[in-house]
């Protein structure tokens, strides 16, 4: 079975016996999980697509100061290629971008980034600008598919399985942002023990390794998905979500063929689990 662009039925054995890890001698694994603690991976796709928005020096020009700053050495009717994903020259975030430089008379084209490989695209003498758009990109995320379940709703159906007093540590690279806190509000409200756990990727790699329990975490994130099947975790549950805009994002169709294994490891480990976002639960989220 195909996932991840290879066959992880055939080579899993091989792959866990290659990257071996000595955790006495990795300084990155100095917090461990407890051998009984249950270790969510918070990935904040809409967290981290709204600080890219709201100012964390993820900015770019305007249209009208990148075709005089970035551009106005070139002569009229050169080209520049805009670069962009999802776009076309007609699309509304890229049109004043266009007539900026054409009001230099330059020549413009856009060109979408899956379009590869692009020396197909781009000619010798183009100027090639990308531009990304960041704060168009937190309305995009979800139409892309990047979702998680709201803070209630992943109480309640990742860990309900859990008896008041069982532990949970969150791994997440904010810990102190309030949507985290969200989290922990929701966990402890159903009795649960709850921990952050947020230091470099490296270690916070090594957490989700080192985990006996169980994790749990979004599946399109690769991060948890190969730390689950690296570690020894003795449950691996990745979770997606069933909602018209992941099914037109194209990440819908065949997630079920990812998860369908037929290795007994793999098949007893892995357990992957869809789920339909509940307004009820998480209105505003």
């Amino acid at each position: 079975m195909i996932t991840y662009g290879f066959d992880l039925d055939r080579f899993y054995d091989r792959i866990r016996d290659y990257f071996r890890f000595d955790y006495n001698k990795l300084s990155c694994c100095d917090v461990r999980p407890d051998p009984d603690e249950s270790v969510f991976h918070l990935r904040n796709f809409r967290q981290e697509f709204n600080r890219n928005k709201n100012g964390q020096g993820y900015e770019e020009l305007s249209p009208d100061q990148v075709a005089k700053d970035l551009f106005g050495h070139l002569k009229r009717e050169e080209t520049v290629v805009i670069e962009k994903r999802y776009a076309d020259v007609d699309d509304k975030e890229v049109r004043p971008y266009v007539e900026a430089l054409e009001k230099r008379g330059l020549t413009v084209r856009v060109l979408k980034n899956w379009q590869a490989p692009l020396h197909k695209y781009v000619r010798p003498h183009d100027h090639v600008f990308s531009l990304i758009r960041l704060k168009q990109e937190a309305h995009r995320a979800k139409r892309m598919g990047f979702e998680e379940l709201g803070p209630v709703q992943a109480a309640a159906e990742l860990f309900g399985h859990l008896e008041p007093g069982n532990k949970v540590a969150i791994v997440s690279r904010y810990a102190d942002d309030p949507d985290v806190r969200l989290y922990v509000a929701a966990l402890e409200k159903r009795g649960l023990a709850v921990r952050v756990i947020s230091g470099s990727g490296l270690q916070d790699f090594c957490f989700l390794l080192s985990a006996e329990k169980e994790i749990v975490g979004v599946s399109i994130s690769t991060f948890v998905f190969y730390a689950g099947i690296l570690g020894n975790a003795k449950r691996v549950r990745v979770y997606s979500i069933d909602s018209p805009e992941k099914r037109q994002s194209g990440r819908f169709k065949d997630i079920f063929e990812h998860y369908d294994f037929e290795h007994p490891e793999l098949k007893r480990r892995v357990v992957f689990s869809l789920h339909k976002p509940d307004p009820a639960l998480d209105p505003d989220w």
